[in-house]
């Protein structure tokens, strides 16, 4: 009968497990308008999703499942950099990184810090790694601002 209990309470502890971890599993997404700055000629909406890693100050930020940067969080605030990306533009090749920061919120808090009805206000640097395009050169700079709202949580 001893045994029994005993493996009725392993059961047990087993099937509230998945329950505690859900947590782990749990991101948090915000609609973000990227701007570039100081100029009008080009524009982007996305969603930004953010994964906690567990027990720690890291996130992970992803735009749909695909991760694009690492990040660490300091209460409100969020610093991030992602790795090199690239693309050809105009039959020629570019590679970039991206430098973030931001100050966010999730139903509230930070209110006093953030513009009225934005969840989301900070800034990206695009900085070119690598470029054989005549009109980029390496080392140039593009600064984005990116204000947001949140969009709720996922992984429920």
């Amino acid at each position: 009968m001893r045994g029994l209990k005993s493996i009725g309470l392993l059961l047990l502890a087993a099937s509230l497990m998945p329950a505690c971890g859900a947590d782990d599993t749990q991101a948090f997404e915000w609609d973000i308008n990227l701007n570039r700055d100081g100029s009008e000629d080009w524009s982007d909406n996305l969603r930004y999703r953010l994964n906690f890693v567990p027990n720690t100050a890291s996130v992970n930020l992803s735009i749909g499942d695909e991760t694009f940067a690492k990040g660490t969080i300091s209460g409100c605030s969020i610093n991030y950099q992602s790795v090199v990306w690239g693309e050809l533009r105009d039959g020629f090749e570019v590679r970039w990184k991206i430098d973030g920061e931001a100050i966010y919120q999730q139903n509230g808090g930070c209110e006093t810090q953030l513009p009225e009805g934005v969840d989301w206000d900070g800034t990206e640097v695009f900085s070119i790694v690598l470029s054989d395009h005549p009109e980029i050169p390496v080392g140039a700079t593009y600064t984005l601002t990116t204000q947001g709202t949140y969009a709720g949580q996922v992984g429920q």
